[in-house]
C-alpha cells in the first residue's frame, strides 16, 4: 500500500472528517417503473439499514425476517476483499452533491469493523451471551468461596467490556444521528411536492367544494391498510416485549432511588469493622479495601448488564422503528405517484439542505472525541494499553495491585465516556426532534390548506412528580458543564491515585466513585433512551395519518380506479 494511502487512513482514524450541512433529494416517484436510460428499476426505500451492505436481490420480507446479525455473517465473505472502499448508501437513492462527505470517500477496516460490532453487540445472542457469562460467574463464586481474585475478575472484565461497549454505543448514536437527518431532509423533500402537486390539483378543479360526508370517508381509518401502518404492536415477538418492559423498569426515577439507597447503606456499613482478609492487614477495620471491592462488584454487575442491553434494546427499537418507517414511506411514495399520475408531472422534487446540530467550542471538542471513540481511536489507544500491561504483568509478579491497574485505566476513561454519551445523546435527540417536529407542523399545515380539521399531537410524557424529576436529572446530567466536572474528576483522582503511588487502597478508591457514578449514568440513559423511542414512534404514526387523510382525500376527490390501481402496482416495493 503507497504511503500516502497509509497516511489518509491514518488521518481518517485519528482525526474524524468535519461534515458539512447534509443537501438530499427524493428520486421522483413517477408511474412508469422505468428510468432515464429506458431501463428497468425497482425503487427501495430503506431505513437504518447497513451502508454497507448490498441486498439487492432480497425482497423486503425476506429483509424483515432475517436477523441483522445473520446478514453482518452472510456480508462477510462475499465482502471481505473489498473493505477500503465506500458503499453507496441506499437510503432511497438519495442525491448526495459533493459536499456531502466528500472528503470520506472510503472506510478503514477498522471502521469497517466497528460497524460490524455494533450489529452484532446489538443482538440477542450477545445478550444471551452475557446473561451465560453472569451465570457461570456466580456459580464459581459460591464454588471457591468468593474469593478477592473472583471479585477483581468481574471489576477489570466488565470495565474493559464498558469501555469497549462505549465505543459501539457512540457509534451506534452517531449513525442513527445521521440516517434519521438524512431521511429528515427526504421527507420534507416530498412534502413539499405534495403540497404543490395538490394545490395545482385544487387550482385545476375551482369549483370543487369538500363536503361533511367527504370529510367523514377522509378521516374514516378503520381499514385493513389503516391498521397495518398504524399498529406495529402486532410485529412484535416476545422476546421484544419482555425487552421493552425491562427497560421501562431499569429507566425508572424508582429504579434509581433503589440503586442510590443501595449505595447509601453500603457507605454506612463501611462503619461496621470487616476483616481486610490479607494476611498483611487480618484486623477487623473499618471502611477497608474488602468494603470497598464489594460495591466495586456489585455495580459491575449492574454496569455489564445494563450497558449490553442499553445496546440490545436500542438495536431492537431500531428494527420496530425501521418498519414502521418503511411502511410510512411506502405510503407516502404511493401517494406522490397518485398525484403525479393524475397530474401528467414530472417536475423534479425540490432539493433540501439539512443543517447538523450546531455546537457551541466546548461543544465541538465533545464532538470531536465522541467521533474519534466512534470511529475506533479508543480502541487503538486500548490495545496499546494493554500490551503495556501485559508487560509489566512479570514484574509486578502478577498480583493484585496488576489485575486492579487495567480496570482502574477503563473505568477512569469510562467515566468521562458516560458523560459524553449523555451529552451528545441530549443535544442530537433534541435536535432530531426538531426536524422533525417542523415536518409534522408542516403536515399539519397540508391538512389545513385541504380542510381537514384534525390535530396531529407531538408526544407528551404523563407529567408527574416522577416525570419532572427524572426531566430535571436527565438535563442536569447531560450537558457540557457535566463533561467538563467528569474530566476535573478524573484529574483529581489521577493526582490522589500518583500521591498514594498507585496502592490498592488508591487504585480502588479511583474505581469506586467512577463506577458508582456511571452504574447511575447508565440508567438514566436507558430512561432517556425509553423516551427519545416513545418520541420517535409517536411522530411516524401521527405523520403516517396525515399521509393517509391526503391520500384519501386525493382518492376519493380528484382519482378514479383504474389510475389509483395501476399506480399502486407501478409503486409498490
Amino acid at each position: 500500500m503507497p504511503s500516502s494511502k497509509f497516511w489518509k487512513n491514518a488521518k481518517f482514524i485519528i482525526i474524524p472528517p468535519n461534515k458539512g450541512d447534509i443537501k438530499v433529494r427524493c428520486n421522483i416517484a413517477t408511474p412508469r417503473n422505468i428510468n432515464s436510460n429506458g431501463k428497468s428499476v425497482e425503487e427501495k426505500e430503506q431505513f437504518f439499514e447497513n451502508s454497507h451492505t448490498d441486498d439487492s436481490s432480497t425482497s423486503d420480507v425476506e429483509s424483515l425476517n432475517k436477523s441483522k446479525f445473520m446478514k453482518v455473517i452472510d456480508y462477510i465473505p462475499n465482502k471481505f476483499h473489498n473493505l477500503w472502499k465506500k458503499q453507496e448508501e441506499e437510503i432511497e437513492k438519495i442525491e448526495k452533491l459533493e459536499e456531502f462527505e466528500s472528503d470520506n470517500d472510503f472506510t478503514s477496516p477498522l471502521d469497517t469493523f466497528i460497524g460490524y460490532a455494533v450489529e452484532i453487540t446489538g443482538s440477542v445472542y450477545m445478550l444471551v451471551f452475557v446473561i451465560s457469562i453472569l451465570i457461570a460467574w456466580i456459580i464459581w463464586g459460591a464454588v471457591t468461596g468468593a474469593p478477592d481474585t473472583w471479585q477483581i475478575v468481574m471489576q477489570d472484565g466488565q470495565s474493559i467490556q464498558t469501555y469497549v461497549w462505549d465505543t459501539f454505543l457512540m457509534r451506534q448514536q452517531l449513525d442513527d444521528n445521521e440516517k434519521l437527518l438524512i431521511l429528515s431532509g427526504k421527507l420534507q423533500s416530498r412534502l413539499r411536492t405534495h403540497k404543490r402537486l395538490i394545490k395545482k390539483l385544487k387550482d385545476k378543479n375551482p369549483d370543487f367544494i369538500l363536503t361533511d360526508e367527504m370529510k367523514e370517508k377522509i378521516l374514516d381509518l378503520n381499514n385493513p391498510e389503516s391498521d397495518l401502518l398504524l399498529d406495529i404492536e402486532g410485529n412484535k415477538t416476545w422476546f421484544d416485549k419482555v425487552s421493552e418492559i425491562v427497560s421501562r423498569l431499569l429507566g425508572n426515577l424508582y429504579c434509581v432511588i433503589i440503586y442510590w439507597i443501595g449505595i447509601f447503606v453500603w457507605i454506612g456499613c463501611g462503619a461496621i469493622p470487616n476483616n481486610n482478609g490479607t494476611d498483611s492487614q487480618p484486623l477487623m477495620q473499618k471502611f477497608s479495601n474488602n468494603w470497598q471491592m464489594y460495591i466495586n462488584t456489585a455495580t459491575a454487575i449492574e454496569l455489564l448488564f445494563t450497558s449490553v442491553f442499553l445496546e440490545h434494546v436500542r438495536s431492537r427499537s431500531s428494527d420496530i422503528i425501521n418498519r414502521q418507517i418503511k411502511s410510512f414511506i411506502k405510503l407516502d411514495t404511493d401517494l406522490e405517484c397518485l398525484e403525479r399520475t393524475i397530474l401528467n408531472d414530472v417536475e423534479e422534487n425540490e432539493l433540501i439542505i439539512v443543517e447538523r446540530c450546531p455546537r457551541d467550542k466546548i461543544q465541538k471538542i465533545i464532538s470531536f472525541y465522541a467521533n474519534a471513540i466512534g470511529n475506533g481511536l479508543g480502541l487503538i489507544i486500548t490495545f496499546c494499553v494493554f500490551i503495556m500491561w501485559f508487560g509489566i504483568g512479570n514484574l509486578m509478579h502478577w498480583n493484585d495491585n496488576w489485575w486492579l491497574i487495567i480496570g482502574t485505566y477503563t473505568g477512569l476513561v469510562g467515566f468521562i465516556d458516560g458523560f459524553v454519551l449523555r451529552e451528545i445523546f441530549f443535544s442530537i435527540t433534541n435536535y432530531e426532534q426538531k426536524k422533525y417536529l417542523d415536518l409534522l407542523q408542516d403536515s399539519q399545515g397540508l391538512l389545513e390548506f385541504i380542510g381537514i380539521s384534525y390535530t396531529l399531537e407531538r408526544y407528551k410524557p404523563k407529567i408527574t412528580l416522577d416525570t419532572k424529576i427524572s426531566l430535571w436529572i436527565n438535563k442536569v446530567c447531560s450537558n457540557k458543564w457535566s463533561v467538563i466536572v467528569s474530566v476535573t474528576t478524573v484529574l483529581g483522582l489521577i493526582i490522589m491515585g500518583c500521591a498514594l503511588l498507585w496502592s490498592e487502597t488508591a487504585q480502588l478508591v479511583a474505581n469506586t466513585p467512577t463506577m458508582i457514578i456511571e452504574g447511575f449514568f447508565l440508567l438514566i440513559l436507558i430512561q432517556a433512551h425509553n423516551w427519545a423511542d416513545d418520541e420517535r414512534s409517536n411522530m411516524v404514526r401521527e405523520l403516517t395519518k396525515s399521509r393517509l387523510f391526503v391520500h384519501n382525500y386525493v382518492k376519493y376527490c380528484f382519482d378514479n380506479k383504474k389510475v389509483e390501481d395501476d399506480c399502486s402496482i407501478v409503486c409498490s416495493d
